[in-house]
Formats: structure tokens, sequence, C-alpha cells
């Protein structure tokens, strides 16, 4: 565009004479002179044109727009920073709107207010500002980015707008903090149980978190009370609870109550969400306080069927076999129930005893429920079977009822019988029974005892002048060789003095008398 006419066209100006014109003859003659001059001196410099930092407006037909970044290319979060739109050239013919693009990793209305992808440089200025308000959106991040570019101009007629389209970035600038910890749980597991926690995070990360855990023995012992772990949890973005478990084991020990550790290794690990990349995990605090897991105290009899013995026939306080113990150091009382009150048991070593005589033959079994409870509050019952033992136990022999009045040479019949408390009546010969007679006084029959190795057995008694006792005594033998004795008496008497008969006709007397 041709401002002014070419100045080698235009008349030479003569030296001033007679006939010279006068200034404002020249001025009337050359109106485009002193235009021209401004226009040549504003081409050759333009910023000499103007005053550094006036906002006159620059003497050109083009403008050229420009973006820049945030001082220091971050905003935190929480606070505000600026885009700077710069533009060289002159605005005095009006404002200038200028558009721009908004990307990044960001996240509007989120991780930053939405921007509304344009700003107007107001007529006679040569900047203007794009406010990044930065939101606090309680997820800890590794720094979100922000990007505009400048994507078209308008305005300030009848100039030309050229935009500048390089990218300018904003680093959403996350300086919080994030604990990871563990829940604490101080409840008491029994044995066979499992503990769970939770390792949390304070709050959100826009990472994916991988955090490791352990747990190590205190009075109880891995493989033994519990299982020992090694493990980690693995957050995805946005996650801030993630369960953790540790198995407690059942065994046939008695134990007071157990402990053991569980705390979080010292490292943490994160990456991008999406897998965008590698992020040490600044803002990430571990808790290294360990947590406690503790095991309920236990008192366990061992499994299976109990059984103990005692023999009949024993007196009051016998022991019945072993003490009935549960295996533990802290043991308050044992009780005892059932047994027809027939059994005791020391509170203190489970010694069960006997209250009085015990016959097998009433009863060869007894059941009884034990149980014991520790000074911590654990308890466990059982049955135990009490066996009686049968003991060998002598007969009883019985030689039958005194015989009176018996006449000299009758025959006596002796009945003999035997009782066991062991249930084997040997009445009449039972075969587990020997029997055997004798005579320990008074005459001996002539033919002595017929049967003497039986119950029963016979004799003729002898014949008497008087009134005469004989004693005979049975002995029974059981097969364990035990035996008793029992007496019978036999009272004979002599024949009756009858009076002699006289036979008249033999002229003779007969009589029983010898």
């Amino acid at each position: 565009m041709r401002l002014f006419p070419n100045l080698s066209s235009l008349p030479p100006v003569r030296p001033a004479a007679a006939n010279a014109l006068s200034p404002r003859a020249a001025v009337r003659a050359f109106p485009v002179l002193p235009l021209a001059i401004l226009l040549l001196a504003g081409a050759a410099n333009p910023s000499a044109a103007l005053p550094r930092g006036s906002d006159a407006p620059a003497i050109t037909d083009t403008l050229r727009v420009t973006l820049a970044a945030p001082e220091g290319g971050s905003v935190a979060e929480g606070s505000e920073g600026s885009f700077e739109v710069s533009i060289a050239g002159s605005t005095s013919d009006g404002a200038v709107t200028i558009q721009y693009s908004v990307s990044g990793t960001a996240t509007a209305g989120t991780d930053y207010r939405a921007l509304t992808g344009e700003v107007a440089v107001a007529q006679g200025k040569n900047s203007a500002q794009i406010v990044l308000s930065a939101l606090d959106d309680d997820i800890l991040d590794h720094g979100e980015t922000v990007v505009l570019a400048l994507t078209g101009a308008s305005g300030a007629s009848g100039a030309s707008v050229v935009v500048d389209p390089a990218p300018a970035t904003a680093t959403i600038a996350d300086h919080g903090t994030v604990t990871v910890e563990i829940t604490p749980m101080n409840d008491t597991l029994p044995e066979g149980a499992a503990w769970n926690s939770a390792v949390t995070l304070s709050s959100a990360v826009a990472a994916r978190v991988s955090v490791g855990w352990r747990t190590s023995d205190g009075t109880a012992l891995a493989g033994s009370d519990y299982e020992g772990t090694n493990g980690s949890v693995v957050f995805e973005p946005g996650e801030r609870s993630k369960t953790i478990s540790v198995k407690t084991m059942e065994d046939d020990e008695s134990e007071p109550v157990e402990m053991f550790y569980i705390a979080l290794n010292p490292g943490v690990a994160a990456a991008a969400a999406g897998g965008s990349g590698a992020w040490a995990g600044n803002g990430l605090r571990i808790d290294s306080q360990q947590r406690f897991g503790f095991i309920e105290c236990s008192v366990e009899f061992p499994d299976g069927r109990i059984e103990r013995d005692v023999d009949e026939n024993k007196p009051k306080g016998e022991p019945v076999g072993a003490p009935v113990t549960a295996a533990t150091q802290s043991i308050a009382s044992y009780k005892l129930r059932g047994g027809s009150g027939l059994f005791v048991i020391d509170d203190v070593s489970g010694q069960i005893e006997t209250t009085g005589r015990l016959d097998h033959e009433k009863r060869s079994a007894y059941v009884v429920t034990v149980s014991v409870h520790d000074d911590c509050g654990a308890s466990d019952t059982t049955d135990v079977t009490i066996n009686v033992g049968n003991v060998n136990e002598a007969p009883t022999a019985n030689a039958g009822d005194d015989q009176e009045d018996v006449p000299s040479e009758s025959t006596v019949t002796l009945i003999g019988t035997s009782t066991d408390l062991d249930d084997d009546d040997a009445t009449f010969g039972t075969p587990s029974h020997e029997f055997a007679w004798v005579q320990t006084k008074g005459p001996v029959p002539e033919d002595g005892l017929t049967n003497a190795n039986k119950a029963k057995a016979t004799f003729e008694a002898p014949r008497v002048s008087q009134t005469t006792d004989l004693v005979f005594e049975l002995t029974v033998t059981d097969g364990g060789k035990l035996n008793h004795t029992d007496a019978v008496t036999v009272e004979v008497e002599p024949p009756e003095n009858k009076p002699p008969v006289f036979d008249r006709d033999s002229y003779s007397f007969t009589t029983d008398e010898t």
C-alpha cells in the first residue's frame, strides 16, 4: 500500500529567493509532505515513534499475537495463575478478540475452572490475561497440565492479525500429602479366625499406588499361631481403602493371650493413571507405626475320647487314673459334673478322686463332664469316661442251717451254697467254685462223708448215747483261689430208751438197749 507519492517525482525545491514561498504557502503547495516524512520516520524505526511502554497505537498495519505461560510454568492447587496474551502492533482502531484451544491432562471443572476459549484485548491495549484457577480436588497427583494454543483472532478494523500457534503449558502443582496407614484393630481374635483390617489413604491419589505390608512375630509365632504374610495392596486411581487379612491358627495348646505385628513396608510405588508413566510417589507418606494383632488365650483338652480307670472296692479318696488336665499356665479352676456323686475333682490339679467304694457289678462305667476356666476367660469342656475295674472278690460260703434232733444212725444231708459279688453264683456246684466239706467236731461217721467235695454231701449219723453235736465246715473257693468258709452243726440224739418186751410164749424179752 503506497501511503504517499514518490518523493523523486516532486519538483525540486528552489533556493530561497524573492519569489520563494512562505512556510504557510509551502504547506498549501505540498500538503502531503509533512505526513510522508512522519510515516518514513515511523517505518524506519517504529519503536522510536512511541515512548516505551506507551499505550499509544503503534503505526503498523499487521498485528502479531503471542501467548506466554504463567510465571514459573505452574499453578498450585487452590490458587490462580495467568497465561498472558500479547499483541505487537496498534489496537487504536479497536479491540482484538483472540480464540484459543484448551488441552492437557487436567480436567476442566475438576482440576481447574473451565476456560471460555476466547479472550479480548481492549482497544488501545497490547495485552490481556487468561486466568487459570486451579481447584483443590483432594486427590494427590503428580502434576496435571493445562495447554493453551492460539487458534485465531479478529477485530482492529483495517489491520491484519497474525497469531503465533505455539502452545503454552501450565502444570497444576499438587503440594499435598497423603498418608498411607493400617487401620488399628484392637479386637482379640479366637484361634482359627481371621484378623481383618485395611490399608487406607488419607485422600485419593490420581495414580495406581502399590504398598507392601508384612507381619512379624511378637509372642505369637508365624507358622504355629498365625500365618505369616509378606504381601502388597494396589490402589487404583481414586481408591482409598484395601482390606488385608491375617489368619490365626488352631492348635491343641493352652496358651495366654498372644500378639503379632503388622506394618507397612517403607517404600511405595506409584504409576500415573492409565499407565502414562512412572511417578516417584511424591506426597505419599508411609505411617511406619506397627499395628497389633491379638490372639485370645486358649485352654484345650486333648482331642479324642478321654478315659480313666479305677478298680472297684477302693476306699474313699482313691485317685482315678492320671489327672484330666489341659496344658496351660493360667488355670483358674477345674469343675466336675455327673458321676452320681461318686467322684470329685481337684480344682487346681484336675485329679479325679472317688468319694466311696465302687462296685463293678452295680455299674461298670461312669461319664463325667470336666470343665476348665483360665484367668483370662478361656474355657473348655470335655467328657471323661471312668471305667470301674472288675476285681476278683471272695465268694461267700453258706453251709446251711443247723440241724437239730437228728436220730442216731439216720442219713444226714448237708446242703451248701455259695454266692459271689462277681455275679458268678456257684450254687450247687457251679464249675467256677470248688466245695470242700470237713468235719471239725464230734464222732466221725463210720463211713465218713459222701460227696465231701460237692455242694451236697451226706453221712450216716453215728450211734450216740447222749445228745452230741457234730460240726462240719464248708469251704468255697473261686477261680481266683479266693475262698470263704462257713460251718453247720448237726445235733445227733441217742436212740430212744424203751423198756424190754417180754414174750410169754418163749419166756424171753427183747430190748433196744445193747
